[in-house]
């Protein structure tokens, strides 16, 4: 079995998202860990990297029996778009994991709607991969709708970025 967690790319530390994560891998040894750890303040015990490029994330998630994030939308909608319902501990403001508190809205959101898994506590976090990893939740469905709604979305995204810039005629104040 293969558990990636992520905390993103924010500057903010999220040490509290490794200490939880390498305790419940201390209990779990027999569960290949990846951890993608960004600027915690401490390196994981369990193996990881700081940053880890797109598209080794997303081959990390296509083969992750669960996956463990932050409140990211982007993160969360990924994960999902793979077939797995993440496990979600959002980053919280008053411990100085992000500017504001829209993750623990958003995921509060989310978990009302049966998208995530909502880890609000260290127990929160085993429960949920131990759900996951037993089988006990389900793959998301991702409806032809999304798919299309995804395809129509990178193609727009694509071209955008094939075309060039046009540089700046004036700037402001000079």
């Amino acid at each position: 079995m293969f558990v990636l967690a992520t905390v993103g790319t924010d500057h903010h530390p999220f040490d509290r998202f490794i200490d939880w994560i390498d305790a419940w891998h201390a209990d779990h040894r027999d569960v290949e860990v990846f951890v993608q750890y960004g600027t915690c303040n401490q390196t994981p015990v369990s193996p990881g990297s700081q940053w880890v490029e797109g598209h080794e994330l997303a081959s990390m998630m296509a083969r992750a029996d669960a996956i463990v994030c932050h409140g990211g939308p982007s993160t969360i909608i990924e994960a999902r778009t793979n077939g797995t319902v993440p496990v979600v501990l959002p980053r919280n403001p008053e411990l100085g994991e992000h500017v504001d508190g829209h993750q623990m809205r958003f995921a509060d959101f989310m978990a009302e709607q049966d998208n995530i898994l909502l880890a609000r506590t260290k127990d929160d976090l085993a429960t949920h991969l131990g759900r996951v990893l037993g089988g006990e939740v389900a793959a998301p469905e991702v409806s032809a709708n999304q798919t299309a709604t995804l395809a129509q979305f990178s193609s727009v995204l694509e071209d955008l970025l094939a075309k060039p810039c046009r540089p700046l005629l004036g700037v402001r104040g000079r």
